[in-house]
């Protein structure tokens, strides 16, 4: 089962639990998280200093959500716990789909290009060698 929903921005108004720096995860976040009852959910910056996508550089854990601000720039990431026993502590109505954030810049952009290639673009300047199958 999947124990979070990612959200793209920050928690605002909330309990923090705790807040860890640089010796976590997100996998062990969501580890962490979901074996604590109290935990609804948890926020990290996408920026690291070390660029260690994986491993952000603090990682912070609440007990409730009050507000939430999205984020089309992909500088905050928040994973919400989808168990119902927790739901009580989160203001659902500030977690309102964003479909400009969730679809049209889903990841952070290094360029100011988000369009995919066609496959005719993709093949004009693929040079690698094919072999049929």
């Amino acid at each position: 089962p999947k124990h979070f929903t990612f959200h793209a921005g920050k928690v605002k108004d909330s309990n923090i639990l705790e807040v860890r720096h640089g010796d976590m995860s997100v996998g062990e976040a969501k580890d962490y998280c979901h074996d604590r009852l109290n935990c609804v959910a948890f926020f990290h910056p996408v920026y690291n200093p070390t660029l260690e996508l994986s491993n952000p550089d603090n990682i912070t854990f609440v007990s409730s959500i009050e507000s939430f601000e999205p984020d089309s720039r992909d500088e905050w990431r928040t994973f919400v716990a989808n168990d119902l026993s927790r739901a009580n502590s989160v203001n659902h109505s500030s977690l309102s789909y964003s479909e400009i954030v969730s679809v049209e810049h889903p990841f952070k952009s290094c360029c100011t290009k988000t369009e995919i290639p066609t496959i005719e673009q993709i093949q004009a300047v693929d040079t690698l060698e094919r072999i049929s199958c």
